[in-house]
């Protein structure tokens, strides 16, 4: 386990503090009393540098020993929040990331340092690289000397695609995201960047004039898949959207899915009722 700077010198003076004092009580003459007000009076500002080092957490922007030693993997940004805390004018986050290995992946929580220049650069759904301890996997730290990768947008092939594939839908189409949700296998997903193409089923012929479905809106989301059995994925689907969702959907959002069990990267179906449930329980 790391050990932040300030807990560690506060714990040092704590007990430094605590020793002299002790050590006072033994002591003969003018010493006594002399040892005894200095331990006493070192114990707060142990105390008080160990509660700051609690509060901060783990600056692992301040060890690069994590970087070089560390295994490398890389991780998707799932959620994000200040700490109000800067370091020589590097302000410090807290970071809670999903760690993509070569075996289990895992979430973990932390706090770092993060270079000034590379604020707005990473936000959910972020891709970062990382350096983990694989005997203890509390121990995470950001690769700042690598740039991170965006949360995935639509790319101009993705664009074309979902043009041309529009201009051949038939209705029959719509029901494909329902058989999968019926057929596929199960898992959950993590909404790491969402995207209005700008087109309803209806626009898409997907539906007739007066279906329920007419209006929904389809999106391109980015997911980071979590299936049982296999490591976390990132994909990046064409999505119907139910209209009374879109606006409350969006990135570091959880979902279910069900995915095709022969081609598991392509096919992925959002289970949005069961979502709708789940925000009315």
């Amino acid at each position: 386990m790391l050990t932040n700077a300030f807990t560690f010198v506060g714990g040092l003076v704590g007990i430094i503090g605590i020793a002299l004092a002790i050590g006072g009580t033994f002591a003969d003459g003018e010493a006594r009393a002399g040892l005894i007000i200095t331990g006493l009076s070192l114990v707060p500002f142990g105390g008080i540098f160990y509660s700051v080092g609690k509060k901060v957490g783990k600056w692992r922007g301040l060890r690069p020993d994590v970087v070089e030693s560390g295994t490398a993997a890389s991780a998707t940004v799932t959620a994000m929040s200040e700490t109000g805390v800067t370091v020589n004018n590097h302000p410090v986050f807290g970071y809670t990331l999903e760690v993509t290995t070569d075996r289990d992946p895992f979430t973990v929580e932390i706090k770092q340092m993060t270079p000034r220049m590379l604020v707005g650069a990473i936000t959910p759904g972020a891709v970062v690289a990382v350096r983990y301890d694989p005997a203890d996997h509390a121990d995470v730290a950001i690769d700042f000397s690598q740039t991170p990768r965006p949360a995935m947008a639509p790319t101009a092939d993705l664009a074309s695609m979902i043009a041309q594939r529009a201009a051949d839908l038939t209705p029959d189409d719509r029901t494909d995201s329902a058989e999968l949700l019926e057929t596929g296998r199960r898992g959950t997903a993590r909404i790491t960047s969402a995207q209005d193409v700008g087109k309803t089923i209806g626009d898409l012929g997907l539906a007739e004039p007066g279906d329920e479905e007419w209006d929904d809106s389809l999106f391109v989301f980015g997911l980071q898949v979590k299936i049982p059995g296999r490591a976390s994925y990132a994909v990046q689907v064409a999505q119907r959207i139910p209209d009374d969702l879109v606006g409350t959907v969006g990135p570091g959002a959880e979902v279910k899915v069900a995915v095709d069990r022969d081609d598991p990267e392509h096919r992925v179906a959002i289970d949005w009722p069961s979502f709708r449930t789940g925000r009315s329980v």
